[in-house]
């Protein structure tokens, strides 16, 4: 049977009846990965299913599995189809392999997108998409389906016999539609799309309509494209530790980015803490801790300042303190790229709450963190170091908990360039535009936010119940006066001028607060107005702003549904990450499984059960 002949016609109901009535013992004598990328006619406005109310906790559990198929167009247009799983068994095994291969695709970049993206990803929890949608497999198409601990992610190994008869296997990731800063889709930032009480169907399309030829056939003008067969994942010890990003022949004098990952190496010397014990309850105590650990990040980091910015930020040539990577981030659409190790991003967009990125392009944000040597323990008891890694990574809960003293740094880019950024410190990096094109390049990004987070039960006004955690941003402001601003908050002038080789932009990130809890804060009331925007679980500084309309900790990079501290308190546990954690009770009632508030212990735990054939 080929799909391009396939003949279903009629209403959506009589669509789905006549393809169920196909023989589902027929195996595809056919690359139906050749059928994916269909000519398709100018797509339809996006078609959803209207989400319920939800006051509690939202939990990726809490709806109905679903898988979301979508078709970038002109003008902005979306074509979605709602695939549940009843309609999915309505399909042939032809038109299951069909819609895998639309998935793979998806959720790749084996073939550069060209004119019209796609989007595939799920809702619901990934073991009940695996239970509904995969058990009663009866033939050899599917392979194995993993989930992971969080259920966000689903790793799909599929089995397809090629026009030749040759069997091939292809694997892919699938993610939850709302994992990560704004979910999988740029759209709705990442709203979700519940089968209503009842269960409701969406039909799919018929034959030949826009969204991808029909639900059996590719329609008669589907071009003939045999795509790369897939990297084999076949993960050894090092699987985590390696690069995928391929990197050209000629690097164009830009540097090679490398893991630091000898975790048991890295030595904690005495100046590992200077913000030990500081009260960081009030805003100008907070504020002096903001630029303590700002220098702290920074000292040593500069190697040729201004002359030679792409040669900055290498943590192996840091002198002053010991720093190191997260492992298993190099797989996937995201995975680093290989000039500096950056990650992808949320996507940027204007903010609602902050005038200076109230008119910002939007761009493709892109991010690479450090981690300290107190930091880098818990690293190497989860993983092991690179020249020893752990076959199976030990994600216990024991393990996953970092030590006092332990910080992280994130530095953010983005490729935007609008009036108020130009002057920002520039990379260059190999990344892909914003929106679904997933085609890597060179291009200029610019630094706009750095993120840190301290773990120190020795600050006063930490709180024990988040596990001692405090979250700090800053964003870029091309009007920001550091010492101005440090004579305002403290008096005096400020340590940031003792950095060696600080590259000029960065005297321009200026610090917008922290944050110990998940509650919104409140306007500050007299006594603190004059250092303060808001108080309370965060703190705002004054002449700062934040990218939250609740007043809670936020950069322009993140999601404004979200806050801080409110999406790296979902990390490893079920809850959706838009919003987040909201509050103290929703956190107590739902932390199972948590990461320590690590978000790239999330995502590298992720990649690690998603990935097939462990050995």
């Amino acid at each position: 049977m080929k799909l391009t002949h396939f003949a279903c016609a009629g209403s959506a109901l009589a669509l789905i009846a006549a393809c169920a009535s196909a023989s589902k013992s027929d195996k595809p004598k056919f690359n139906p990965l050749s059928l994916a990328r269909s000519v398709e006619d100018e797509p339809r406005p996006v078609r959803r299913v209207v989400a319920s109310g939800d006051s509690k906790v939202p939990l990726v559990g809490d709806q109905e599995p679903i898988i979301r198929y979508l078709t970038f167009g002109k003008a902005g247009l979306v074509d979605e189809q709602l695939i549940s799983a009843y309609q999915w068994h309505s399909l042939s095994e032809a038109g299951r392999a069909l819609y895998l291969a639309k998935f793979y695709y998806a959720n790749t970049d084996t073939e550069v997108k060209k004119g019209k993206g796609k989007i595939a990803c799920f809702e619901g929890a990934a073991s009940a998409v695996k239970e509904k949608f995969f058990r009663f497999n009866a033939s050899e198409l599917i392979q194995s389906v993993l989930t992971t601990t969080d259920e966000k992610m689903m790793g799909i190994t599929f089995l397809i016999e090629d026009k030749d008869e040759k069997r091939q296997t292809y694997f892919f990731r699938m993610s939850h539609c709302q994992n990560g800063k704004s979910g999988v889709l740029p759209d709705d930032e990442g709203s979700q799309a519940d089968i209503p009480d009842g269960g409701a169907e969406v039909p799919l399309p018929q034959a030949g309509s826009p969204g991808g030829g029909g639900v059996d056939g590719g329609g008669p003008n589907t071009p003939i494209i045999e795509p790369e067969p897939p990297k084999k994942t076949k993960p050894g010890v090092n699987a985590g530790f390696t690069m995928e990003d391929p990197v050209p022949a000629d690097t164009k004098g830009l540097p090679k980015f490398k893991l630091n990952a000898e975790f048991s190496k890295m030595q904690t010397r005495e100046s590992d803490r200077p913000w030990m014990g500081m009260d960081i309850s009030t805003p100008q105590g907070a504020y002096a801790f903001a630029v303590a650990v700002q220098k702290y990040a920074y000292e040593g980091m500069f190697h040729a300042g201004d002359k030679n910015p792409d040669m900055n930020l290498i943590a192996q040539k840091n002198k002053e303190r010991d720093w190191c990577h997260m492992p298993w981030l190099n797989v996937g659409v995201k995975r680093r790229e290989w000039v500096h190790g950056l990650t992808k991003e949320r996507d940027l967009y204007p903010s609602p709450t902050m005038p200076l990125f109230a008119k910002a392009t939007r761009g493709s944000d892109w991010g690479v963190a450090y981690f300290n040597s107190h930091a880098c323990k818990t690293l190497g008891r989860v993983f092991g170091d690179e020249s020893s890694a752990k076959i199976i990574p030990d994600f216990s809960s024991q393990n996953v908990q970092f030590e006092d003293g332990a910080m992280t740094v994130k530095f953010l880019f983005t490729t935007a360039n609008f009036p108020e950024i130009k002057d920002a410190f520039k990379w260059t990096a190999n990344v892909s535009p914003a929106g679904d094109d997933v085609t890597r390049t060179l291009r200029t990004v610019r630094h706009i936010q750095m993120d840190i987070a301290v773990r120190d039960s020795s600050l006063k006004g930490v709180s024990k119940d988040l596990q001692d955690w405090v979250m700090v941003t800053y964003y870029f402001d091309p009007s920001f006066d550091l010492d101005a601003d440090y004579q305002m908050m403290i008096g005096g002038k400020s340590p940031l001028r003792t950095v060696k080789n600080l590259p000029a932009a960065f005297r321009k990130m200026r610090p917008a607060g922290i944050a110990t809890g998940f509650e919104a804060p409140i306007k500050a009331p007299p006594e603190h107005a004059q250092h303060a925007e808001f108080v309370g679980p965060s703190i705002i500084f004054k002449g700062a702003s934040t990218n939250s309309p609740s007043g809670r900790l936020n950069g322009p990079a993140d999601n404004p549904k979200s806050s801080c501290l409110g999406c790296h308190g979902t990390a490893g546990t079920a809850i959706r990450i838009i919003p987040g954690v909201e509050s103290l009770s929703q956190w107590q009632a739902n932390k199972q499984n948590n990461l320590d508030f690590s978000m790239q212990l999330k995502d590298a735990r992720e990649h690690y059960e998603s990935t097939p054939i462990k050995e």
